[in-house]
Order: C-alpha cells, then structure tokens, then sequence
C-alpha cells in the first residue's frame, strides 16, 4: 500500500513537472494561450502550488494589457483613417481643418502602435494645410504619403524639411 502510494506521489510530480516544464517554454515563446494550458494543468494536479497559480495571474495580466494596447492601437488608426482621400470634396474640407487647427509652419506627431510606427507632419502655410505620413511596419516596409496620396522618399523629406 505504501509503494503504491509512493509510486502515485511520484507519478503526480513527474505530470505537475513536465506541465510545468511545457508551460514555462510557451511562456518563455509569449505563447500565452498554451501555457495558460498548461499552467492549469499544473494547478489541477497540485491545486496547493503556488507557482502556478502566479503565472495564470500574470498571463491573465499581460493579456489584459494586450488587449488595452490593441484597443488604443485601433482607437488612433481609426482617427487617422477616418478621412476618404479619394473624395475630393471630403479631402478640401479635412485640410482646411487642419489649416484651422494647427499653427503655422511645421508639426511633428508620432504614433508608436503595435506593429507600425506613424509620422505624422502637418505643414501650415499661409491657411493652406498639408498633411504628410511616414508608416513604419514591424515587418520593415516604409511609405511615404501626402493627403493620402502615396508619394515617393524623396518627396516627402524635401516638403518636410523646412
């Protein structure tokens, strides 16, 4: 009786261990849905440790704070988006407003999203606004655009500098 129950306690730390092990190389990936798995895994088995049961609440953690960043992440290209560039008359309408909005001569904003990085310069003269973006993708692609318009690299440094 006492071997066998020996050998169950054995059997029982091996799983907890290999779950562990598992959990803790997806997490070390920032594969956070297969170690919640296997976290929960471990916690089933040995519902007392600890040590599980701070990594679910940190990944829990983590993927609320994901989902926070992709929400402001979408909130800001949605106002930057939120212009039709191919109607003219929306178009005429948007830069004057910026012509309004923004004071003379040049305005550098930037945006640091997930998986883009976004430039964007606003140049005032006289009342007449142009709007300039340069897009930075985690991939590595750039482009360049005025008033939606895609323009070229040389373009966009020589109307930006002033």
């Amino acid at each position: 009786q006492i071997e066998k129950e020996k050998e169950i306690a054995q059997r029982k730390e091996k799983a907890y261990n290999d779950a562990i092990t598992q959990a803790d190389a997806y997490f070390n990936k920032k594969d956070y849905s297969n170690a919640l798995k296997f976290y929960k895994k471990a916690k089933s088995i040995k519902p007392n440790a600890t040590y599980p049961k701070q990594q679910i609440s940190k990944i829990n953690s983590l993927l609320a704070q994901n989902k926070q960043t992709t929400d402001e992440d979408e909130k800001i290209l949605k106002k930057l988006n939120a212009v039709d560039f191919s109607k003219k008359e929306e178009v005429k309408k948007y830069l004057s407003e910026l012509a309004r909005k923004y004071p003379e001569g040049k305005t550098v904003e930037n945006y640091d999203l997930k998986n883009q990085k976004i430039t964007r310069i606003i140049i005032n003269n006289d009342g007449v606004a142009n709007e300039y973006r340069k897009v930075e993708y985690s991939w590595g692609g750039i482009y360049y655009f005025k008033n939606g318009q895609s323009i070229s690299k040389i373009i966009f440094i020589n109307e930006t500098q002033q």
